[in-house]
């Protein structure tokens, strides 16, 4: 192998990252000074030496490349053990409370819903405290007990509230038979 055959090995050797570019030049500087052994052209046994000891050097660019993909690997595996289980319980924490917060603000809905109608109960007179009551029984067509239950629920109002209300309106309307008339 003559020295322009070592010449580009190195320079082969220098670009695919396996010496730097200061021992290219100083490699390169003793294969043109010939105080690498070189004669009439030819290397001595002792460079071809130092330049294959180079080519089987492992290249810096490789093992940079492959510390890189580890350090990756890690951050990956870190990752998905600490930090993905740590944004899902924040995520369920959040959607706990934001389910909290829903059947909060129902809840004050109702009780806003039931203080309305106790003041409306206690506006028209029925359930105030104030007047005896006592239970009876009394047999009422189906179809009238279901025309009364849809009722009650559409204006958020127990069927007993309802028919209170009802009766009240009946006999405070009821026209009364003199008995004048003929029977």
């Amino acid at each position: 192998m003559t020295y322009l055959d070592e010449l580009q090995k190195l320079k082969t050797l220098m670009d695919d990252g396996g010496i730097t570019a200061e021992e290219y030049k100083e490699l390169k500087a003793r294969i043109l000074s010939g105080t690498d052994g070189y004669s009439d052209g030819e290397p001595a046994e002792e460079s071809t030496a130092v330049v294959s000891n180079k080519t089987t050097a492992p290249k810096k660019g490789i093992i940079a490349a492959l510390i890189a993909v580890a350090v990756v690997a890690v951050a990956v595996v870190v990752v998905f053990m600490v930090v993905l289980p740590g944004i899902e319980e924040r995520n369920r924490v959040a959607e706990e409370e934001r389910r909290i917060a829903e059947i909060e603000a129902l809840n004050n809905t109702r009780v806003m819903e039931v203080e309305e109608l106790i003041d409306a109960i206690g506006t028209v007179g029925l359930g105030a405290k104030g007047y005896d009551s006592e239970s009876k029984t009394f047999r009422l067509p189906v179809e009238l007990i279901e025309k009364l239950e849809i009722l009650a629920t559409q204006n958020k109002l127990s069927l007993n509230q309802l028919v209170i209300q009802c009766l009240t309106y009946a006999v405070d309307n009821l026209e009364i038979d003199s008995g004048d008339d003929e029977q």
